[in-house]
């Protein structure tokens, strides 16, 4: 069969036209598939799931104020709690070491008198 035979197949027969609206509804189709993929991608952004997903990761951090600039940055409880390095400030690049509240050998008063 020729190309001229495959196209009189096409428009004048009904399995022809058959054919022909199936493969347009697939493209439609695939089409549709593509772009709705596409679009999902491009608003998870803006989703308000992922905001309760970073809510969720800001567990175990702590902000700590630079003595030295005053600006205020995150820390992780790891590095909070090695007391082996100092911590280096992001905004100046001044190192200082941290005195966690309540961790001081603080003995408590005896007042049983």
């Amino acid at each position: 069969m020729d190309i001229a035979g495959i196209f009189s197949w096409l428009f004048s027969s009904r399995e022809g036209v058959l054919v022909l609206l199936g493969v347009i509804l697939v493209g439609f189709l695939v089409a549709a598939i593509v772009l709705e993929r596409k679009t999902r991608k491009d608003f998870d952004q803006y989703d308000d799931e992922d905001d309760d997903a970073e809510e969720d990761s800001d567990e175990g951090l702590y902000e700590v104020t630079c003595p030295n600039c005053g600006k205020v940055s995150t820390v992780d409880e790891e590095t909070l709690l090695d007391q082996t390095q100092e911590l280096v400030c992001p905004y100046c690049n001044a190192s200082f070491d941290i005195e966690l509240e309540g961790t001081e050998d603080e003995q408590p008063e005896d007042n049983d008198q």
